[in-house]
Protein backbone atom coordinates (compact mmCIF):
# COMPACT_ATOMS: atom_id res chain seq x y z
CA UNK A 1 0.00 0.00 0.00
CA UNK A 2 1.10 3.26 -1.01
CA UNK A 3 2.35 5.92 1.52
CA UNK A 4 -0.52 8.84 2.21
CA UNK A 5 -0.36 12.28 3.11
CA UNK A 6 -0.94 12.79 6.44
CA UNK A 7 -3.96 15.81 5.01
CA UNK A 8 -5.58 12.32 3.66
CA UNK A 9 -6.30 11.85 7.92
CA UNK A 10 -8.72 14.32 7.89
CA UNK A 11 -11.32 12.00 5.84
CA UNK A 12 -10.51 8.52 7.69
CA UNK A 13 -10.22 7.17 11.66
CA UNK A 14 -8.59 9.46 14.17
CA UNK A 15 -4.95 8.54 14.81
CA UNK A 16 -3.05 8.15 17.51
CA UNK A 17 -0.56 10.88 18.39
CA UNK A 18 2.87 10.00 17.28
CA UNK A 19 6.09 9.12 19.49
CA UNK A 20 8.39 11.94 18.20
CA UNK A 21 7.67 15.23 16.68
CA UNK A 22 7.27 15.34 12.94
CA UNK A 23 6.11 11.46 13.31
CA UNK A 24 3.51 10.92 9.94
CA UNK A 25 0.44 8.83 9.58
CA UNK A 26 0.27 6.01 7.42
CA UNK A 27 -2.25 3.61 6.24
CA UNK A 28 -0.82 -0.03 6.62
CA UNK A 29 -4.03 -1.54 4.73
CA UNK A 30 -5.31 -2.78 7.95
CA UNK A 31 -5.29 0.38 10.22
CA UNK A 32 -3.14 3.76 10.62
CA UNK A 33 0.11 3.77 12.22
CA UNK A 34 2.38 6.45 13.11
CA UNK A 35 6.05 6.26 11.21
CA UNK A 36 9.17 9.52 11.57
CA UNK A 37 8.76 11.63 8.61
CA UNK A 38 12.28 10.94 7.30
CA UNK A 39 11.24 7.57 6.42
CA UNK A 40 8.31 8.91 3.63
CA UNK A 41 9.82 11.93 2.52
CA UNK A 42 8.59 15.08 5.04
CA UNK A 43 11.06 17.88 5.45
CA UNK A 44 12.67 15.84 8.19
CA UNK A 45 14.39 13.74 5.50
CA UNK A 46 15.95 16.66 4.43
CA UNK A 47 17.14 17.98 7.58
CA UNK A 48 14.41 20.49 7.61
CA UNK A 49 11.76 20.93 10.19
CA UNK A 50 8.95 22.81 7.63
CA UNK A 51 8.21 23.81 4.16
CA UNK A 52 5.96 25.63 1.93
CA UNK A 53 5.96 22.87 -1.31
CA UNK A 54 7.99 19.54 -0.85
CA UNK A 55 11.06 19.39 -2.44
CA UNK A 56 10.26 16.64 -4.96
CA UNK A 57 7.20 18.87 -6.16
CA UNK A 58 9.46 22.27 -7.29
CA UNK A 59 10.36 22.59 -10.68
CA UNK A 60 13.08 24.93 -11.68
CA UNK A 61 13.72 28.65 -10.47
CA UNK A 62 13.49 32.00 -11.58
CA UNK A 63 15.50 34.70 -11.26
CA UNK A 64 14.59 37.52 -8.80
CA UNK A 65 13.75 40.89 -9.58
CA UNK A 66 16.29 43.12 -7.82
CA UNK A 67 14.32 45.55 -4.91
CA UNK A 68 11.26 43.22 -5.39
CA UNK A 69 10.09 41.84 -1.73
CA UNK A 70 8.72 38.40 -2.26
CA UNK A 71 6.09 37.66 0.32
CA UNK A 72 5.50 33.62 0.64
CA UNK A 73 3.49 32.28 3.04
CA UNK A 74 4.10 28.74 5.30
CA UNK A 75 2.05 26.96 7.69
CA UNK A 76 3.86 24.62 10.16
CA UNK A 77 2.45 21.35 10.54
CA UNK A 78 4.03 21.12 14.43
CA UNK A 79 4.48 23.79 17.10
CA UNK A 80 8.29 23.83 17.82
CA UNK A 81 11.34 26.25 17.66
CA UNK A 82 13.10 27.34 14.35
CA UNK A 83 15.89 29.05 13.41
CA UNK A 84 16.85 29.09 10.26
CA UNK A 85 15.01 30.16 6.93
CA UNK A 86 16.54 27.86 3.97
CA UNK A 87 16.51 28.73 0.00
CA UNK A 88 18.16 26.68 -2.87
CA UNK A 89 19.69 29.18 -5.14
CA UNK A 90 19.99 27.39 -8.51
CA UNK A 91 21.78 29.81 -10.36
CA UNK A 92 24.44 32.19 -8.65
CA UNK A 93 23.84 35.99 -8.61
CA UNK A 94 27.02 38.67 -9.57
CA UNK A 95 27.81 41.82 -7.86
CA UNK A 96 25.47 41.96 -5.02
CA UNK A 97 24.74 44.76 -2.84
CA UNK A 98 26.00 44.48 0.60
CA UNK A 99 23.46 44.67 3.67
CA UNK A 100 20.76 44.64 0.76
CA UNK A 101 20.56 41.11 0.22
CA UNK A 102 17.81 39.29 2.90
CA UNK A 103 15.33 37.21 4.29
CA UNK A 104 13.39 37.72 7.40
CA UNK A 105 9.84 35.93 9.11
CA UNK A 106 6.75 37.62 10.09
CA UNK A 107 3.00 35.90 11.98
CA UNK A 108 -0.17 36.22 10.76
CA UNK A 109 -0.75 39.24 12.04
CA UNK A 110 2.50 40.92 10.13
CA UNK A 111 4.82 40.89 13.22
CA UNK A 112 8.68 40.44 12.29
CA UNK A 113 9.97 37.75 14.43
CA UNK A 114 13.34 37.62 15.19
CA UNK A 115 15.82 39.29 13.25
CA UNK A 116 16.55 39.75 9.18
CA UNK A 117 19.09 37.30 8.12
CA UNK A 118 22.90 38.05 8.16
CA UNK A 119 22.89 39.88 4.58
CA UNK A 120 23.76 37.16 1.60
CA UNK A 121 25.64 39.32 -0.99
CA UNK A 122 28.48 36.66 -0.96
CA UNK A 123 26.42 33.37 -0.05
CA UNK A 124 24.13 34.04 -2.79
CA UNK A 125 26.90 34.41 -5.43
CA UNK A 126 27.18 30.32 -5.37
CA UNK A 127 24.48 27.97 -6.36
CA UNK A 128 23.38 25.24 -3.58
CA UNK A 129 21.61 25.63 -0.32
CA UNK A 130 21.26 28.18 2.08
CA UNK A 131 20.33 28.17 5.90
CA UNK A 132 20.34 31.93 7.03
CA UNK A 133 20.10 32.14 10.81
CA UNK A 134 17.51 34.55 11.96
CA UNK A 135 18.16 35.31 15.37
CA UNK A 136 16.34 32.00 17.04
CA UNK A 137 15.11 30.26 18.18
CA UNK A 138 11.18 31.28 17.47
CA UNK A 139 8.49 29.54 18.59
CA UNK A 140 6.24 28.48 15.73
CA UNK A 141 2.65 27.00 15.79
CA UNK A 142 1.05 24.24 14.23
CA UNK A 143 -1.63 25.24 12.05
CA UNK A 144 -0.98 29.00 12.07
CA UNK A 145 0.55 31.30 9.36
CA UNK A 146 3.83 32.67 8.61
CA UNK A 147 5.22 34.60 5.90
CA UNK A 148 9.10 34.56 4.86
CA UNK A 149 10.05 37.78 3.16
CA UNK A 150 13.08 37.54 0.79
CA UNK A 151 14.98 40.50 -0.78
CA UNK A 152 17.75 40.76 -3.25
CA UNK A 153 19.72 43.74 -5.05
CA UNK A 154 22.65 43.78 -7.36
CA UNK A 155 23.71 43.79 -10.53
CA UNK A 156 22.09 40.17 -10.96
CA UNK A 157 19.94 38.65 -8.74
CA UNK A 158 19.93 35.12 -8.01
CA UNK A 159 17.88 32.67 -9.37
CA UNK A 160 15.92 30.95 -6.48
CA UNK A 161 14.12 27.50 -6.36
CA UNK A 162 10.58 28.07 -6.96
CA UNK A 163 7.07 26.07 -7.24
CA UNK A 164 5.15 23.78 -9.79
CA UNK A 165 2.05 26.07 -10.18
CA UNK A 166 2.02 29.69 -11.85
CA UNK A 167 1.97 32.36 -8.90
CA UNK A 168 -1.10 33.21 -9.20
CA UNK A 169 -3.10 30.42 -9.83
CA UNK A 170 -1.49 29.63 -6.23
CA UNK A 171 -3.84 32.09 -5.01
CA UNK A 172 -6.36 31.07 -7.02
CA UNK A 173 -9.78 32.51 -5.38
CA UNK A 174 -8.12 33.81 -2.23
CA UNK A 175 -7.85 37.17 -0.83
CA UNK A 176 -4.87 38.68 -0.32
CA UNK A 177 -4.56 37.61 3.59
CA UNK A 178 -5.03 34.47 2.96
CA UNK A 179 -2.74 34.05 -0.48
CA UNK A 180 0.17 31.53 -0.70
CA UNK A 181 2.62 34.12 -2.93
CA UNK A 182 2.73 37.72 -2.50
CA UNK A 183 4.80 40.93 -3.18
CA UNK A 184 4.90 43.69 -0.85
CA UNK A 185 6.40 46.91 -2.81
CA UNK A 186 9.67 47.53 -4.77
CA UNK A 187 12.42 49.31 -5.28
CA UNK A 188 13.39 48.25 -1.77
CA UNK A 189 16.97 48.37 -0.09
CA UNK A 190 15.84 46.99 3.42
CA UNK A 191 12.92 44.28 4.66
CA UNK A 192 9.93 45.49 6.07
CA UNK A 193 9.28 46.20 9.87
CA UNK A 194 5.70 45.19 9.43
CA UNK A 195 3.37 43.96 7.01
CA UNK A 196 -0.11 44.05 6.39
CA UNK A 197 -1.16 40.52 4.94
CA UNK A 198 -4.30 41.92 3.71
CA UNK A 199 -2.77 44.78 1.75
CA UNK A 200 -0.10 42.21 -0.25
CA UNK A 201 0.12 42.41 -3.64
CA UNK A 202 -1.19 39.26 -4.89
CA UNK A 203 -1.51 39.54 -8.84
CA UNK A 204 0.39 40.36 -11.41
CA UNK A 205 3.73 39.41 -13.00
CA UNK A 206 6.35 39.77 -10.32
CA UNK A 207 4.75 36.55 -8.20
CA UNK A 208 6.92 33.90 -7.96
CA UNK A 209 6.22 30.64 -5.89
CA UNK A 210 9.58 30.26 -4.61
CA UNK A 211 10.57 27.17 -2.12
CA UNK A 212 11.08 28.23 1.40
CA UNK A 213 12.37 26.22 4.17
CA UNK A 214 12.58 26.24 8.20
CA UNK A 215 14.97 24.48 9.79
Amino acid sequence: MAVLSARVNQFGPAVAPGTAPGDVPIWTGSGWSNAPAASVGGPEAYGLLEWNIPLPETNGGTIAVAGTKYVIKIVPRISRNINNIELYVLGAGVTLTAAQNLVCLFNGAGTKLGTDSASQDVTWTSVGRKTMAIGGPIAVVAGQTYYVEILSNGTTPPIFNKGPANAGAANYGLSAAASWVATNGTGATATDASITPSALTVTGGTLIQYWVGLS
